[in-house]
This record gives C-alpha cells, sequence and structure tokens, in this order.
C-alpha cells in the first residue's frame, strides 16, 4: 500500500513518489506538486492536471496519454509500451524515453537541452532542436540521420547497427564495433 492508499499525503505536498502500488487507479489532484514518480503502478492509465509540475518520471506503467503541463521541464520514461506519442511540453529541457518501443515521434522541443533515447525500437528521425548540447542514442535501430545541432557539446552513440551507416551532421560515418572508424563528406 502506497502513501496516497494511505492517505499520508497532504494537499499541500511538491513531490511524490509511487512505487509498486497495484492498489491505486488515479493520482488525486495536488495543486503544488512539483515533482511525480510513478514506478510499476499497473492500475494507474492516467495522469490528473498538475498546473506546477515540473519533473514526470514514469517506469513499468500502463498510462497512454499525457495533460499538458506548462510547466513541465524534465520528462522520463522507463518501459512504458503503452505510449506512442507525448504532448507538446514548451518548457521542456530534458527528455529521456528507454525501452518505450512503442513511440514513433518526438515532438519538436526548442527549448530541449538534454535528449536521451534507448532501445526505442520505433522513433525513426530526430528533430532539430536548436537548444541541444547533449545528445545520447542507445540501439534504435530505425534512426538513420542526426540532425546539426549548433550547440551540441557531447553525442554518445552506443550498440548502432543499422547497417553500420549514420548520418551525422551531413557525414556519412562507418560504424564498426561501435566506433566511428570513416567519416565520408557529403
Amino acid at each position: 500500500m502506497c502513501v496516497i492508499c494511505r492517505k499520508e499525503v497532504t494537499d499541500d505536498v511538491e513531490e511524490l513518489r509511487i512505487y509498486n502500488c497495484n492498489d491505486i487507479e488515479k493520482i488525486p489532484s495536488y495543486p503544488n506538486l512539483k515533482e511525480l514518480e510513478i514506478f510499476e503502478c499497473d492500475k494507474i492509465t492516467t495522469i490528473s492536471q498538475y498546473p506546477n509540475l515540473e519533473k514526470l518520471s514514469i517506469k513499468s506503467s500502463n498510462i497512454r496519454t499525457f495533460p499538458y503541463y506548462p510547466k513541465l521541464k524534465e520528462l522520463q520514461f522507463w518501459f512504458c509500451d503503452k505510449i506512442k506519442a507525448i504532448p507538446y511540453y514548451p518548457n521542456l529541457k530534458e527528455l529521456k524515453f528507454c525501452y518505450c518501443y512503442n513511440i514513433e515521434q518526438i515532438p519538436y522541443y526548442p527549448n530541449l537541452k538534454h535528449l536521451e533515447l534507448c532501445w526505442c525500437d520505433n522513433i525513426k528521425r530526430i528533430s532539430y532542436y536548436p537548444n541541444l548540447k547533449v545528445l545520447m542514442i542507445s540501439y534504435c535501430p530505425k534512426i538513420t540521420l542526426i540532425p546539426y545541432y549548433p550547440k551540441l557539446k557531447l553525442l554518445m552513440i552506443y550498440d548502432y547497427e543499422n547497417n553500420n551507416k549514420l548520418i551525422i551532421n551531413n557525414k556519412i560515418n562507418i560504424i564498426n564495433n561501435n566506433k566511428i572508424i570513416n567519416k565520408i563528406t557529403l
């Protein structure tokens, strides 16, 4: 039984973490909530509107849709097979998808600075994010093109297996054993 089921949460709560609770189907509305983590709560399929939410982390969930969170800055998903798309959040700065096999597209986020994708089998392309500084990709086999990001400081690619070719910044890179061995200018 979680803190919500035990009625230990007050309306002025700012951070809430719910772990391994299969008794709760809906999280009540908390007007001051800024951070929400939901881990392995199978009965929760939707999330309420939280006007001050800045960080949302979800792991192993059946959540399918999300409301609009105007202040959201950080969004993380782990093992969320039901998610196919996410809404536009104008203030989003950090986004992480890991083992989300059905996500197909990531919207354009003009303020995004950190993007991490791992084991997202159906993502085919990454949009241009003008403020992106960190891009980490691990086993996303359908991604074949990475746009030029003028502010990019860190690019990490792991377990790339898409015919050993990847276009980064308008150059074809031949990848062998996860190391770039040849660059061909277009």
